[in-house]
């Protein structure tokens, strides 16, 4: 009998077969939820949801996703449930959505049940899962010293969904004596919906990518994040840091289980989000797998062509990661029938790859100073009543605005506002922003040129494994980790991360130009682990 993690397909079968019920199901991964936040010490919930909550949820609405535990990040609407975002300036109003996102909506009417709201970094600004600015609050927690007992077989899943709520205490009680006491970051900026799909919480869980920020908690947690190609999921809902870039998107276990949820949460004509592409020839334009994809299919790959650009083997990336790279490229040709080619710099060029991380930053920081202006205090936000240091010139005005901006956002938040709003200064918009747009405009061209070139991409997800939480003390560190995932996201291109056969906790990108493409070579190599 094989083993197995507790994918969404196991469970659907178990759930229609009859199993084990909606109500164990559910019951089951809260119990793990709980276990996971007061034994572990995971914070990877910021609410996670009553018992009651959970339950009542169940037989709201019939559909593929009934009684499947869902988690949504913090930056998404839930209707009942307060939208943060991570941030104090949200988190102090006190107030709870009167609405759900549009990916929540459908979510729901598929029958979902979201067990709580997900730890982010403050606005999705952050790379390691540390800038959690409600205040206070610990660092999420990497699962991934915990996770040796998650792999089953189907009879002995059965068993374990229906176990008591206090063995289930136990167990981790056991596993967290045997376990490393260090604590490992998860990555961000979706700390929280990496951990809990890795500690088993959640089945699936909804978060946001702007420039790496569901690939690389995917990757150090050991799990699947897919960032689709831009706008095709609705971002109705969703807390903006930067619009041209912020994707919503699905963490899992596979890509199988993100291939079966995509289909009920893309946008429609009707949605209200008007950055959205609904024309299924431009979000599929080289489809030939139906969705959801059956996992009895053979993936047929002996034509395609897998691109190995040079520009990204960077000096930086440690042998590990290059070794797990060249046995993914390896599994590919010999196992799969594909065509590995090496891009070569003049296809795509590896000073383009270093150059586009500082204009991302310079561009991100832009927009989020702009999207972010809104929360003062009074239009939005909560208004601070302390008495901060202020130039004697502002007005009441300018000091009530201040000190409530001051008091309301964490320092990463306000380093990214005043270099976003120097960088849109009349003596900087055309050295700085003007120039980053133009990079952005090359890397699209040759990130396209490339996939002229091959069908998809492969490059590791992440520079290193991830690290202890004593190893970061300066804050612009964290930026060299998105060096490899920011190209993707300038360019707009799909992009899933998957672990790597060599090591759970290095991930490797697939990129390509449709979201079938990308998830159909993951799948494909997820196979073969199997």
């Amino acid at each position: 009998m094989s083993h197995s993690r507790l994918t969404l397909s196991l469970a659907q079968h178990l759930l229609s077969s009859g199993r084990v019920t909606r109500q164990e199901l559910v019951l089951y991964s809260r119990s793990l939820a709980v276990a996971g936040e007061e034994i572990y010490g995971l914070n990877a919930f910021s609410r996670l949801f009553s018992e009651d909550e959970c339950l009542d949820q169940i037989d709201i609405h019939d559909g593929d996703l009934a009684g499947i535990p869902i988690s949504i990040k913090a930056n998404l609407a839930v209707r009942n449930s307060a939208l943060t975002a991570s941030s104090a300036i949200l988190a102090s109003e006190g107030r709870n959505c009167g609405y759900n996102a549009d990916v929540v909506e459908k979510l729901q009417q598929n029958g979902a049940v979201i067990m709580g709201i997900t730890q982010m970094d403050e606005f999705g600004m952050g790379s390691l899962g540390t800038n959690l600015g409600e205040g206070k609050l610990p660092f999420t927690r990497n699962p991934m010293p915990f996770l040796a007992f998650t792999n089953r077989t189907v009879d002995e899943w059965v068993g374990e969904i229906q176990k008591p709520h206090d063995l289930i205490l136990e167990d981790h009680h056991e596993v967290f004596a045997k376990g490393s006491h260090d604590i490992l970051l998860p990555g961000g900026s979706s700390c929280g919906s990496a951990a809990s799909v890795s500690h088993g919480s959640s089945l699936i869980s909804i978060a946001s990518d702007t420039g790496g920020s569901i690939r690389l908690p995917a990757a150090w947690c050991g799990v699947t994040g897919f960032k689709p190609l831009y706008g095709t999921i609705s971002r109705k809902g969703l807390v903006s840091y930067a619009s041209s870039l912020d994707t919503v998107g699905i963490i899992a276990n596979t890509a199988s289980c993100i291939s079966s949820v995509l289909p009920k949460i893309m946008a429609q004509a009707n949605d209200q989000d008007k950055a959205t592409i609904t024309d299924s020839t431009a979000r599929y334009h080289t489809t030939s797998m139906k969705y959801p994809y059956d996992e009895s299919e053979t993936i047929d790959l002996t034509n395609l062509i897998v691109g190995i650009p040079s520009a990204f083997v960077v000096e930086e990336c440690p042998a590990f990661i290059h070794e797990a790279w060249a046995q993914t490229a390896t599994a590919l040709q010999d196992q799969c029938g594909a065509t590995v080619s090496t891009l070569d710099n003049d296809i795509l060029s590896p000073e383009l790859i270093r150059v586009s991380l500082a204009a991302y930053y310079i561009l991100a920081s832009a927009e989020a100073s702009s999207n972010l202006s809104r929360y003062n205090g009074f239009t939005i936000g909560a208004k601070s009543t302390s008495k901060s240091a202020s130039l004697p010139s502002l007005t009441e005005l300018e000091k009530s605005l201040s000190s409530s901006r001051s008091a309301g956002f964490g320092p990463e938040v306000i380093r990214r506002i005043l270099a976003g709003t120097y960088v849109l200064s009349s003596d900087r918009f055309h050295s700085h922003y003007e120039a980053a747009m133009t990079i952005r405009a090359v890397v699209y061209k040759q990130m396209r040129h490339a996939l002229e070139n091959a069908d998809v991409l492969l490059i590791p997800t992440s520079l290193s494994l991830p690290p202890k939480k004593t190893d970061f003390t300066d804050p612009t560190a964290m930026f060299a980790n998105d060096i490899l995932t920011v190209p993707i996201s300038l360019a707009g291109l799909p992009s899933i991360s998957i672990p790597s056969f060599k090591n759970k906790s290095i991930g490797l990108q697939i990129v390509g130009s449709s979201n079938n493409q990308v998830l159909r070579v993951a799948m494909m190599l997820q196979q073969l682990e199997c």
